[in-house]
């Protein structure tokens, strides 16, 4: 996987909104940052699901104030699949850097029992 810095076009110019595998986060970022994993709003993420990587928590696959250090390490390791956006990010930039509309738990448990059939 290459480096993925996804560009959304705000008011006649281009910003970042994720930065991924072998990229650098910018300083002016600040010191934290939010990390989400590339599979959030999947099934593979099942709500309220909380797990840790590095001591650093992550619930329904986002961590926040996370410490810019320690993200650079991580996107490094291209097979950890995590994407880094800035610390203010919002459900609309996580949809944007992943390319997913999360499901309503009903609908999602409905489809995984038609998959089963």
């Amino acid at each position: 996987m290459v480096a993925t810095s996804l560009p959304a076009k705000t008011e006649g110019h281009a910003e970042t909104i994720a930065i991924g595998p072998g990229g650098v986060i910018p300083e002016e970022w600040g010191p934290t940052v939010v990390v989400i994993r590339k599979n959030w709003g999947t099934r593979h993420i099942p709500q309220n699901k909380v797990d840790f990587l590095d001591r650093i928590e992550f619930r329904d696959g986002v961590a926040r104030d996370v410490p810019r250090e320690v993200v650079d390490g991580w996107l490094k390791v291209k097979r950890l699949g995590i994407y880094a956006l800035r610390d203010n990010a919002t459900d609309s930039d996580f949809i944007k850097a992943t390319g997913v509309t999360p499901m309503d738990p009903s609908t999602l448990g409905r489809r995984t029992v038609y998959q089963a059939l």
